[in-house]
């Protein structure tokens, strides 16, 4: 039985024929998987040989140009042609002077996939069809794994064709939201938030979505937090948040009494926690410490029922003699950045107080501790910064 070709580029161009991975060998051959590429994206059109050469950007003269471009092809194809016998039209099609995917033979591509369950579920959902419409969806959801080739910025097709799926695939989310928030499937719809915020961090909407379903399970602590944290997360980016996420809470915090706070729990969402962790710098996590503080109380209990090490790390960064904010602040920027360097990804920061921050960590013994923790300072002391400052560290096993 043939292999069907398996072509592979939403989140990661893989391509791929049974067992045998096609693209392991794309480092050493740039132009011939541009070339691919390329043709992937025009979705089967014919292009003529003198656009492909301008769009992969055969430098060379035209003439030589044709020439090294029918030697890419001849390469290409004999790759595809792996484990089969060899049919220079079967994938890469030539008519008069064009070249194009050739879509007639049997070809999987996800992103044409995709685009048929989006376009089946948005049939359903404009004719009131909800349920099935949310089953084109998921399917699709399940597919879409981040950007249209996304190792490849330099060809305009290719990110015109980013730009389309991307565009669909927040449309089928926002689609995905109004129905389950029309059939109150509030715990669905927290989850189908925290998976595209995964993709699309700073798609504000879906940080509205996640925010407006906490409310609706009365789960206000974890709305504030999550409102604060995405307040964090867009100053990063030039890109400013509107007055629609600024007034998702009104009305709700004031409504919170002495009393509520008193007489519930507060709920620690892992989710929360677990989106923060992928997409920190260096996917380290910043609690605040009150946050913190019930990370610590959960990873001390579940100590009881395991063996592995949890070690707290005290950090103190004797800043105090510095007078000016903008030196401090630059100071505080040099220490996140050695964070970024030293400290491993799932690991969690609470910066205590001014010049104190505390580090949670997983490691099999106090040696592993002490190595990070000489990381640290060893990345301290190389700073161009005043000798007066130091640093003195401690810890403990949870």
């Amino acid at each position: 039985m043939k292999e069907k070709l398996k072509i592979f580029t939403l989140g990661k161009f893989h391509v791929q024929k049974g067992e045998i991975v096609i693209t392991k060998k794309k480092q050493h051959a740039n132009k011939m998987w541009d070339l691919f590429q390329y043709l992937i994206s025009t979705h089967g059109k014919e292009t003529p040989v003198e656009e492909i050469i301008e769009e992969i950007n055969l430098s060379i003269e035209l003439i030589d140009a044709k020439n090294a471009l029918e030697n890419i092809i001849y390469r290409l194809r004999k790759l595809l042609a792996s484990n089969e016998e060899y049919e220079p039209g079967k994938y890469i099609s030539y008519n008069r002077g064009n070249y194009s995917l050739n879509l007639d033979t049997d070809i999987y591509l996800d992103f044409l996939e995709f685009e048929n369950y989006f376009k089946q579920g948005e049939k359903h959902y404009n004719s009131g069809e909800y349920q099935t419409a949310l089953q084109h969806f998921y399917k699709c959801f399940d597919i879409y794994n981040g950007k249209f080739i996304p190792e490849n910025s330099e060809i305009p097709q290719i990110l015109q064709q980013r730009h389309y799926y991307r565009k669909l695939f927040l449309e089928q989310g926002l689609k995905i939201c109004d129905i389950l928030m029309k059939e109150k499937e509030y715990k669905q719809l927290e989850e189908i938030c925290y998976k595209i915020l995964q993709i699309e961090p700073f798609e504000e909407k879906f940080h509205i979505k996640l925010i407006e379903a906490f409310v609706n399970q009365d789960q206000i602590e974890n709305a504030q937090n999550h409102y604060d944290y995405t307040k964090t997360l867009f100053k990063k980016t030039p890109k400013d948040l509107t007055p629609e996420f600024f007034n998702i809470l009104s009305g709700y915090q004031k409504k919170e009494t002495k009393n509520s706070y008193d007489n519930k729990k507060t709920e620690i969402n892992l989710d929360d926690i677990y989106f923060k962790i992928n997409n920190e710098d260096n996917n380290i996590v910043y609690l605040t410490p009150e946050s913190f503080k019930e990370i610590v109380t959960l990873e001390t209990r579940k100590k009881d029922r395991t063996n592995k090490s949890k070690y707290l790390i005290s950090l103190n960064f004797n800043v105090e003699k510095i007078k000016s904010s903008q030196d401090k602040e630059k100071i505080v920027k040099e220490i996140k950045r050695i964070f970024s360097i030293t400290i491993r990804k799932g690991d969690i920061i609470s910066r205590w107080n001014n010049h104190h921050y505390l580090l949670l960590i997983t490691v099999y013994n106090e040696k592993k501790v002490n190595k990070i923790i000489k990381r640290i300072r060893n990345e301290f002391y190389t700073l161009d910064i005043s000798s007066e400052i130091t640093l003195n560290t401690d810890f403990k096993l949870l």
